[in-house]
């Protein structure tokens, strides 16, 4: 792919040309009008003053006039455009842009950009990695492979560890993993190249094969590092085990935590939270208990998320009675329960129909400034009208409209419909025309219900 070739037509109109001030004479030769822009450049680079629109208009302004020295002006230029503020594709467009335009100089105007051996224009290995995440951003990795493959080395730049693994985050991202495997394989095969991967590399390759269920290549990595030389670190065990732990092969997840005693490396929460959600998941209680245990001799606290797994799997084999226990234990210790534990806390009383247990727990999510999410009103609201509690259940869908909560069609949705069913017709046009009057647009299923309720009204 010829990078320098990519279209953005959009993006290449000449913009005003910058305004020197006032005592700048207008008629000098190219070059003294060559400095004085790069010397502007340059002042506001150090002061910290090169905004959006004033970058955009020296870079328009220097480019026809540019000499090999320009260098460091446009490195400051596209350094400015890299920082300035914008969403991330808006970012990377303009930097991409303006990189383009300097490809794309003609060659008898511009020669010096595009002979930097002969001349010594050498684009700084900083800017071209700023390129390279311009386009990783963008989703354009191909781009940005051909750019670090190709174009870095005939502007004088050597790709880095951080180019490569940058590529191989793209790879993984667009979930290109051989692509991403062959260039960790030609990194570590050195072929060439002067910077062998590091374990950021393997770590963002392993999460990669680990991500698609891909549970033997990314262990077989794994055990690969230490034949390179390079020793996992916490982030890497991390990976691994919760990788593990999530497909089930959790005996291989205490291996690969026992290798990570053995290594001096200190497991964290993470770990520890990852090997409890693996046993839960087992019914391996011993295990679970062992694991706390353990992670109290080792200084550490269960979080918020390594409570969730206990809750977790105490809710789903009916031990809502003695998960309610340990969530007060978790308040008593200063750990503040998230939404989510609250979600499988409501889940569990849904479950058995434990209805005034429901509405205490809901209370204690007041009094504790958590409001529920949409997930949350369901699981109550459907529990009570299974129950055939249609005005306690309607109770509570005023209540959390009251509390500020943005109720969404599938709430609105699922009262109408609780509602048509149990001929309460009246009660269903008007939450329906509530829902219109909020701004909540319906969707196909409440216009059938409506439907249905006019017709039977």
């Amino acid at each position: 792919m010829n990078f320098s070739a990519s279209p953005i037509r959009r993006l290449t109109h000449r913009r005003p040309r910058f305004s020197l001030p006032d005592h700048y004479p207008r008629e000098r030769p190219v070059r003294d009008r060559c400095l004085e822009l790069e010397q502007v450049i340059a002042s506001r680079a150090r002061e910290g003053g090169l905004g959006l629109d004033d970058t955009l208009r020296l870079f328009d302004e220097l480019l026809p006039c540019a000499r090999p020295e320009s260098v460091r002006a446009f490195n400051h230029t596209l350094n400015a455009l890299s920082r300035a503020p914008g969403e991330g594709s808006s970012t990377s467009d303009r930097v991409i842009s303006r990189f383009n335009l300097m490809n794309r100089a003609p060659s008898n105007k511009f020669s010096t950009f595009h002979s930097p051996p002969k001349t010594g224009w050498m684009v700084n290995g900083i800017i071209i990695n700023q390129l390279l995440d311009g386009l990783y951003d963008a989703k354009r990795v191909s781009e940005a492979m051909d750019m670090m493959i190709r174009q870095m080395p005939e502007f004088g730049c050597t790709p880095d560890v951080f180019s490569y693994n940058r590529i191989l985050k793209g790879f993984c991202n667009e979930r290109r993993l051989e692509e991403a495997h062959e260039l960790l394989r030609i990194m570590a095969d050195d072929g060439g190249i002067s910077f062998p991967p590091d374990v950021v590399s393997y770590n963002t390759v392993i999460n990669g094969f680990l991500g698609e269920g891909q549970v033997d290549t990314a262990y077989s990595l794994f055990l690969e590092m230490k034949v390179w030389g390079i020793s996992p670190n916490v982030v890497t065990y991390n990976t691994v085990i919760h990788g593990l732990c999530k497909a089930q092969a959790v005996h291989r997840a205490e291996g690969v935590f026992q290798q990570m005693i053995r290594d001096g490396v200190k497991p964290n929460i993470k770990t520890y939270s990852c090997l409890i959600h693996g046993y839960c998941s087992m019914g391996q209680w011993e295990k679970v208990f062992q694991m706390c245990n353990e992670m109290s001799t080792h200084g550490l606290e269960p979080d918020a998320v390594t409570y969730g797994s206990l809750l977790n799997y105490l809710c789903k084999n009916g031990g809502c009675t003695y998960a309610r226990k340990i969530f007060y234990s978790m308040i008593e210790r200063g750990i503040e329960p998230n939404v989510t534990v609250y979600d499988i806390l409501l889940h569990g009383y849904a479950a058995k129909g434990a209805l005034a247990d429901m509405h205490d727990l809901l209370d204690v999510m007041a009094t504790n400034g958590i409001s529920p999410n949409h997930h949350i009103f369901n699981i109550v609201f459907c529990a009570y009208a299974k129950g055939g509690m249609i005005d306690e259940a309607m109770h509570i869908f005023d209540r959390m409209r009251q509390q500020g909560t943005s109720l969404n069609v599938v709430n609105y949705g699922a009262l109408i419909d609780v509602l048509c069913k149990l001929g309460r017709v009246d009660d269903a046009l008007l939450k329906f025309n509530t829902m219109i009057n909020e701004g909540v647009p319906p969707n196909i299923v409440v216009f059938n219900s409506a439907l249905w309720t006019v017709h039977c009204w």
